[in-house]
């Protein structure tokens, strides 16, 4: 019976382990398309991919989050941008 309490116990610990977010601060980058865009934080989750971005943008100009952006991974698969908080995607902000 005690086997059995330290397996049940092993087992929760691993599930609890592998349910918590993945979180990189400050991701190094290949390229970029502009200076005034820093993605400052990456949080990763089973069921979605979560950028904080940093914009540094002069009083009266603006700038745009296109609509059509998307992450490229290592394979070549793209990951589509869904929504923006704080923004709307294809609007001058």
């Amino acid at each position: 019976m005690k086997n059995f309490g330290i397996l049940l116990l092993a087992m929760v610990s691993c599930c609890l382990l592998q349910a918590k977010d993945r979180v990189v601060k400050q991701p190094p980058f290949i390229a970029r398309s502009s200076s005034a865009i820093e993605i400052d934080r990456v949080v990763v989750s089973d069921t979605a991919t979560v950028l904080d971005v940093k914009a540094f943008f002069r009083p009266h100009n603006w700038i745009q989050i296109s609509n059509e952006s998307y992450l490229l991974a290592d394979n070549g698969e793209k990951y589509p941008i869904r929504s923006g908080n704080g923004i709307t995607l294809g609007e001058k902000f």
